[in-house]
């Protein structure tokens, strides 16, 4: 009772905390944690046979670029389990302590007020366990918590902070509409948002749906900004039987560019297995890879866009979305960035998924430039019209090309 007393105390003393600046760039994945019956045997109930399952995957997870595992769903019995295979391929994890956050996502997403004792008990009981293990990094309260229960959701943040500050809490967001409110009221240092775009209907390529996508990434990155938090953006990666069809490599690639080029400052790819939504099989949500646990072109893809970030990580870390136009001609995909001292950054990202173009990218100044292409640091001779500065950019469908303007 002595030690619920005094983190009562201290709750209520520091509620103001706000953790540090996040300054890990992630390149992450999501990882069903639900066992058993619960997500129709996906994963083995029993945490012996699972531990096999999670050694395999996260072997595999770790060699195509993956640095941090997002598990939901969680079981306690599988805690420790998941931790030590993530130590053993150097991943970081985020946990859900329980299925659906457990009696902490009841509370968040309840009408009656939190209930700190409550909140308190749920971390001896599956936090401390675990809170000292190397492989963890964050901790899922509640996925999508809902724009109503904000402040359920603040609360029970603090008082995460309070109990543990080495694990921050953390949850995803339901697309970009929720970032300013949630960074405000919650005051994290990130917003973690999911955008899935591509419909069963969605034509293979369309530039509509990419530009709209990448509308919906800057706003969150935007709002992330304001707020002096990070956006991650979480890409679909995923079918659901009637209502999303897996997006080509090219869409995929194109999706994670624009994430980047708009601002994101991580990026966490949807989703790895491949499990049943409902016990008579009539919906399956089909990951990077098949109930085999077979691979896919998709997740051939990811690996070669994580060794295509990685080089660029430092250098993203320093960058904000600008207003300032990237092109003298519309309809272009070029975005401009800014550093801290005030550098210009243009990312060019060809949207046309199906074919090679070249990019026309530019600036308006009266004084000479240097373009340098990242991170090889090739030099590029721009074009001099007037005060329009203009350059192109090769790509092949769905690539991306960076440049810092000095």
């Amino acid at each position: 009772m002595k030690s619920l007393t005094l983190f009562l105390v201290s709750f209520f003393c520091f509620a103001s905390t706000v953790s540090a600046q996040e300054t890990h760039f992630p390149l992450g994945i999501w990882y069903e944690g639900g066992v058993g019956a619960l997500r129709q045997n996906v994963v083995p109930e029993d945490p012996v046979e699972a531990a096999k399952m999670y050694d395999r995957d996260f072997a595999d997870i770790a060699k195509h670029g993956i640095d941090v595992i997002v598990v939901p769903n969680t079981t306690p019995a599988h805690h420790k389990p998941l931790l030590d295979a993530a130590q053993k391929h150097n991943l970081k994890l985020i946990i859900e302590l329980a299925h659906e956050g457990g009696d902490i996502g009841n509370m968040i997403r309840g009408a009656a007020p939190i209930d700190l004792a409550r909140v308190h008990q749920m971390f001896e009981t599956h936090l401390k366990p675990i809170q000292s293990h190397p492989a963890l990094w964050k901790v899922q309260l509640l996925d999508e918590p809902p724009i109503p229960a904000l402040e359920h959701y603040f609360q029970t943040a603090e008082a995460l902070r309070q109990y543990d500050p080495r694990h921050a809490p953390f949850c995803c967001l339901v697309g970009d509409g929720p970032v300013e409110p949630f960074v405000k009221s919650t005051r994290s240092d990130v917003a973690a948002f999911d955008c899935y775009p591509i419909g069963v209907n969605t034509p293979k390529g369309d530039g509509k749906t990419l530009r709209d996508f990448a509308q919906v990434a800057s706003r969150a990155a935007l709002a992330a900004e304001r707020n002096s938090a990070h956006a991650w953006a979480v890409l679909q990666c995923h079918a659901i039987t009637g209502q999303l069809r897996f997006p080509t490599p090219a869409e995929l690639r194109c999706m994670t560019w624009l994430s980047l080029a708009t601002g994101s400052k991580g990026v966490f790819w949807f989703l790895y297995q491949t499990e049943s939504l409902d016990p008579a099989r009539t919906s399956i949500m089909s990951g990077l890879v098949d109930e085999k646990s077979q691979s896919s072109d998709r997740w051939d893809e990811v690996a070669k866009l994580t060794k295509e970030i990685k080089p660029l990580i430092p250098t993203l870390m320093q960058l904000t979305p600008s207003t300032e136009a990237a092109s003298t001609k519309k309809n272009v995909s070029a975005y401009m960035l800014k550093d801290k001292q005030g550098r210009r950054y243009i990312f060019a990202v060809n949207i046309n998924t199906s074919e090679r173009r070249s990019i026309p990218v530019g600036i308006s100044s009266t004084k000479d430039i240097t373009v340098t292409r990242l991170p090889d640091n090739q030099k590029v001779q721009p074009t001099r019209e007037g005060e329009n500065l203009s350059w192109s950019a090769d790509l092949e469908p769905g690539a991306a090309a960076l440049y810092r303007i000095d």
